[in-house]
């Protein structure tokens, strides 16, 4: 929320309006496991936030644009790193993607700065992946709070984080983690 970059323990803090909140959720089926995250706005938000989180999933789609045949991470990480700072944002390097599947945390590390294109695993047939870029609107740099879990950015700025799992098809990616159209609810309920 706002300037936690990945995790967090519940507390006693009530949402505010103008908030930024992500939502990293998780599912086991079949011994499969899947992987998603959005960042949300809670009522109107600045327009500093609603930018950070359009450039974010832009960048998580840039990415996945990438997940095909013969591609390669530094592809991948080389084009979304520039798209993050050509509009002023940094990405952040200790969290990352992962592999996916039998565990929720697979080989390949699935990174999204400081690569170099035609370098990194090369997307086959069969891969799945987490795409799931975090940017910041301030510094990369990320600190861990006394719990040892919550994750925040050290200059107090926004950060938002949108993932998709991801399966490398002949044809290119297949987004694991859309909501199938049999369950969505009707008039936007």
């Amino acid at each position: 929320m706002n300037d936690r970059v990945v995790h967090g323990i519940p507390d006693h803090y009530v949402l505010r309006e103008g908030d930024i909140l992500a939502i990293d959720c998780g599912a086991k089926l079949d011994g499969f496991h899947g992987d998603t995250c959005l960042t949300v706005g809670v009522g109107q938000v600045t327009e500093q936030a609603k930018d950070l989180l359009v450039a974010c999933q832009l960048a998580m789609f840039l990415g996945i644009d990438y997940c095909r045949v013969g591609y390669r991470l530094g592809d991948m990480s080389t084009a979304v790193q520039r798209f993050a700072e050509e509009r002023g944002y940094s990405v952040v390097r200790e969290y990352i993607g992962h592999g996916v599947g039998r565990d929720l945390h697979e080989d390949p590390q699935v990174v999204f700065a400081d690569q170099r294109p035609g370098t990194g695993f090369r997307m086959e047939v069969g891969m799945t992946i987490t795409v799931e870029p975090i940017l910041n609107i301030g510094s990369q740099k990320c600190v861990v709070e006394p719990d040892g879990w919550t994750v925040r950015t050290a200059d107090g700025q926004l950060s938002a984080q949108f993932e998709h799992a991801v399966a490398i098809t002949k044809d290119g990616a297949d987004i694991l983690s859309y909501p199938d159209p049999e369950f969505e609810l009707e008039d936007g309920l």
